[in-house]
């Protein structure tokens, strides 16, 4: 499965198991992605954690995305960031 398709499964899941804070799919997709270009989201990964480690990652990357900056604004590291090569 490719990166773009594991973005949408998260995407839906968060929509699932954390919708109802007012997000909609359109908001997580540009949250994620912003949250991927600056920082690289392992997405499999993410899409893997637990309901607590999940809900971590999304609602501090939806709390601390600039979206004028499109970047996260530096005081949040998402759990599910890439690993350095």
């Amino acid at each position: 499965m490719n990166e773009v398709n594991t973005m949408k499964l998260v995407a839906e899941r968060a929509k699932k198991e954390i919708g109802h804070y007012g997000s909609d799919m359109f908001s997580y997709l540009a949250d994620l992605h912003t949250a991927d270009m600056d920082v690289g989201l392992d997405f499999a990964k993410l899409l893997g954690f637990d309901k607590f480690n999940f809900a971590h990652d999304i609602l501090g990357i939806s709390k601390h995305v600039d979206r004028y900056k499109s970047k996260l604004d530096g005081t949040f590291t998402p759990r599910s960031t890439k690993e350095a090569a």
